[in-house]
């Protein structure tokens, strides 16, 4: 499962010890977070000093050269484009829904490169000024972290999918200094369905992170600020308005980044590596004309929040910063976008307040409290994290005199971009490629796959004219090894379906009949946004070997089919995966499953289980094997069943550890 040259300690070498460390699930996962979250606040601690040395270089380089501006941010990108092209694709963007793409579909895998890959590209595309922030590459980093350490040492999904959680909100408390924040962030964006287990191992990696950024970087707010307080209740209604302002700001922010990644995708001549310093070079003279803009902006943020900025300013800010975000990030350079949500909510909230100002002198708060509140009105609007915006504002400024004004606008305004824009600034890219995170929860695999996915088309077809001569049909049923034949006229329309059988059940009409006279004209057909749920249900109903897929039923323009092979590779495509393998699982009724788990396993070819039937394993007791997966197989295991190098086990058993440990030495056998 690692793909890693290092070795995991042997059961061989420590077997008692070792193995009841691994089975003592809490002490294991505790442990393993503290180790997890430590390394990742070392990396934070790294990544966060190595942009911060290089910004403050390059920034005194242009003093008096202020032209440098139009060129820095093209300078990182180009060596971006070779690390994302050939070191880790994965570093690309803004890094979290990459994340959540891990958690939901691939296991918890992330591959060990990512992290290295994320840290250069991100110093460089922000040192260098792109705008961008460090805190969305850190949770990629820190992810990479938790999954590399269980992939080292062979741990199960759950454990792996917890870990790289841990690593994620480590990620977080670390660049932020905001270890409940990061908790939070976790499991309301990345981990949605975690339990009081998962939560422990988040708590423990986020407080160990932070105290590692704390010794290196000490205890300070990320932003000093006066105190902020509401001039009276009755402004509330005012805070509820900015939060509706700034639910429409994050949406704006939202698409405005969807369109510039679907706009640099789309420029196919352009080879990849160069499309980060194209982005740059559109950038730069937006830096050279706004140097606030540089990085991830909290220079500028600190200023919005002291009230040190006019509202013209303010209002320019919002817009550069969001086109130029979409920009350095659409166009393949690496960066977070957690930072310029604030920077964008500072901005809108400051300006917010300058407005209020002048309608009601003297009767409100000042704009800097403004600031605070459209920073977290934002990052709600875009990240659909209402709480962890809340929390996260309150640990940075550290300031709970504004906490009410703050969970209002951030509710309100997460409510209002939901209800104008389903998708988050995470899952809009998700989204984009097909993958709807809200839409695998709770569905079965056949609901989630359509047919347009996995049909013929009709080019690969085997289609007949209606007026073929039946004499001549035999020949070309041969000739295609196929049992069923579309019937399609000249101009794409079905006029019916031929199956081999009926050549034979009108014998006189064999010489001298045409293919339409015995042709089945009643069909059951498909459209392309069917789900395969559908087709299953009509191949259960029915004895063709495949179904026509119509552009639409009204039409009868035939543009494909759906065989019964096209429906079971798609199953066997869709079970390969973990999660969709999850939803079988919780599917298969097994008694006395309430004191057992499911556990899998990947067969090496150094495990004792190797080139064993399953009658010849020494399985611990209560222990089941229940499914064997095979490339794109799904194979129903016997005792007389052999297992290969590569082979994935699914077994129900009472403990995890005991099952894996059986197959990689034989565990069972050794301690009888």
């Amino acid at each position: 499962m690692s793909g890693s040259s290092m070795q995991a300690p042997s059961e061989s070498e420590t077997p008692s010890l070792w193995h009841r460390f691994k089975k003592s699930n809490y002490l294991f996962m505790s442990v393993s977070a503290m180790i997890v979250g430590s390394a990742t606040g070392l990396l934070s601690v790294i990544f966060i000093l190595a942009i911060k040395h290089l910004s403050i270089f390059l920034l005194e380089l242009s003093e008096g050269k202020s032209w440098l501006l139009l060129i820095l941010p093209a300078c990182g990108a180009f060596f971006v484009g070779y690390i994302v092209k050939y070191l880790a694709p994965e570093a690309k963007g803004h890094g979290i829904p990459e994340v959540m793409l891990a958690v939901a579909l691939r296991r918890g895998i992330i591959r060990p490169f990512v992290a290295v890959g994320k840290i250069l590209a991100s110093i460089l595309t922000i040192g260098t000024g792109g705008s961008a922030g460090r805190e969305g590459p850190i949770v990629q980093i820190g992810a990479a972290v938790g999954s590399s350490y269980s992939q080292f040492l062979k741990l199960g999904e759950s454990r792996t999918i917890t870990l790289l959680s841990a690593g994620a909100a480590a990620g977080i408390a670390a660049t932020f200094n905001a270890p409940i924040a990061g908790v939070i962030f976790v499991t309301e964006v990345i981990m949605r369905n975690s339990g009081i287990r998962e939560f422990s191992s988040l708590v423990i990696a986020s407080v160990s992170s932070s105290v590692i950024s704390h010794a290196f970087l000490g205890n300070e707010p990320a932003f000093h600020i006066p105190h902020h307080e509401m001039s009276n209740e009755m402004e509330l209604p005012l805070f509820v308005l900015l939060g509706a302002i700034c639910s429409l700001v994050g949406v704006l922010f939202i698409r405005t980044l969807f369109l510039s990644e679907i706009f640099f995708d789309k420029l196919k001549k352009i080879p990849s590596v160069s499309k980060p310093v194209m982005g740059a070079l559109i950038y730069g003279p937006m830096l050279f004309l706004l140097p606030l803009l540089y990085g991830g902006g909290f220079p500028g943020i600190e200023l919005a929040l002291n009230g040190e900025l006019c509202i013209s300013i303010l209002i320019i800010l919002i817009f550069a910063k969001i086109i130029g975000t979409s920009i350095c990030l659409g166009s393949g350079s690496s960066g977070g976008v957690f930072a310029p949500t604030l920077f964008v909510g500072a901005m809108t909230g400051a300006a917010f307040g300058k407005v209020v100002a002048v309608v009601f002198p003297g009767g409100s708060a000042n704009s800097g409290a403004y600031a605070v509140i459209g920073m977290a009105a934002v990052f709600a609007a875009c990240d659909r994290a209402p709480v962890t915006a809340i929390l996260l504002v309150f640990e940075m400024t550290r300031d709970y005199s504004m906490i009410l004004p703050l969970m209002f606008a951030s509710v309100v305004s997460a409510l209002l971009a939901e209800w104008m824009h389903k998708e988050s600034i995470y899952t809009c890219k998700l989204k984009a490629r097909g993958i709807d995170l809200n839409l695998a929860e709770g569905k079965n695999i056949l609901e989630l796959i359509k047919v347009k996915d996995c049909m013929t088309p009709f080019g690969q077809c085997f289609s007949v004219p209606p007026y073929l001569p039946l004499k001549d049909m035999e020949s070309h049923f041969m000739h295609n090894q196929k049992r069923t034949a579309l019937v399609v006229s000249s101009d794409g329309k079905l006029m019916g379906m031929m199956l081999i059988k009926d050549l034979y059940s009108r014998q006189e009409l064999l010489h001298s009949g045409i293919v339409s006279d015995i042709a089945r004209k009643k069909l059951v057909t498909l459209e392309p946004d069917d789900s395969l749920e559908e087709a299953a249900l009509i191949f259960a109903s029915s004895n063709f070997d495949s179904i026509p897929v119509m552009s639409n039923k009204r039409r009868k323009i035939c543009i494909g089919e759906l065989s019964r092979n096209n429906l079971a590779d798609a199953c066997s495509k869709a079970f390969a995966s973990g999660e969709t393998r999850k939803k079988h699982i919780g599917k298969l009724k097994i008694e006395d499953a309430s004191q057992t788990e499911f556990a899998e396993y990947a067969i090496h070819e150094d495990d004792s289980a190797s080139g064993k039937t399953i009658a010849e394993l020494s399985l611990p007791e209560k222990c089941n094997i229940v499914a064997l997966y095979r490339g794109k197989e799904i194979i129903a295991p016997r005792g007389s069943t052999d297992l290969r190098p590569g082979d994935t086990v699914l077994a129900l058993c009472e403990d995890e550890e005991d099952f894996i440990a059986a197959l990689k030495k034989n565990y069972g056998s050794s301690d009888k």
